[in-house]
C-alpha cells in the first residue's frame, strides 16, 4: 500500500518540480526585463534633465537679451519701435 502511494505521489512531485522550475525561469526573465526597463528609464530621466538644463540656459540668455534691448513687459510695442527709430 505504501509503495502504491509513493508511486502515485512521486510523479506528482516531479510534475510540480517541473512547473516550479518553469516559473523560476519566467521570473528570472521578468527580472532581467525590469532591469533593462529601469536602465532605459534612468537614461530618459538623464536626457530630460539635460533638456531642462538647456532650456533654463536659453531662458537666462533670453532674459539677458531682453534687458539689453530694454524689452520688458512694461514697454508697449510703440515705445520699442520709437527707440529703434531714434537709434
Amino acid at each position: 500500500m505504501v509503495d502504491n502511494i509513493q508511486d502515485m505521489v512521486m510523479p506528482m512531485l516531479h510534475q510540480m518540480n517541473g512547473k516550479l522550475n518553469r516559473i523560476d525561469e519566467k521570473i528570472d526573465g521578468l527580472t532581467e526585463e525590469v532591469r533593462n526597463v529601469s536602465k532605459r528609464i534612468t537614461a530618459v530621466e538623464g536626457a530630460i534633465a539635460e533638456v531642462n538644463h538647456r532650456i533654463d540656459n536659453i531662458a537666462v540668455r533670453m532674459d539677458r537679451t531682453e534687458r539689453r534691448l530694454d524689452l520688458t513687459e512694461d514697454n508697449s510695442f510703440a515705445e520699442i519701435a520709437e527707440k529703434f527709430e531714434d537709434s
